[in-house]
């Protein structure tokens, strides 16, 4: 999602801030550092939002998505 909102994922640094169960899984809040930024992505069982300053909506995902992308990582050995 950095790379859709148009930053370098490269060296970014994820970590996890907080962990809200929900009534169909959990809500995970990420905070994520990338090209000197600070970012909140919001995780959650139908996909994850990433926000910037201001909460405004930079790049969103679907589960589907999400799902594709870890499956080429792990084919790829990342």
């Amino acid at each position: 999602m950095l790379r859709r909102a148009g930053f370098d994922p490269t060296d970014a640094v994820v970590s996890a801030n907080s962990v809200v169960p929900m009534e169909g899984g959990a809500v995970v809040n990420w905070v994520v550092m990338a090209d000197e930024h600070v970012f909140l992505l919001q995780s959650t069982p139908k996909g994850g939002v990433l926000r910037g300053s201001h909460e405004e909506s930079l790049a969103e995902a679907d589960r589907r998505e999400l799902e594709e992308y870890f499956d080429q990582a792990a084919a790829a050995g990342a």
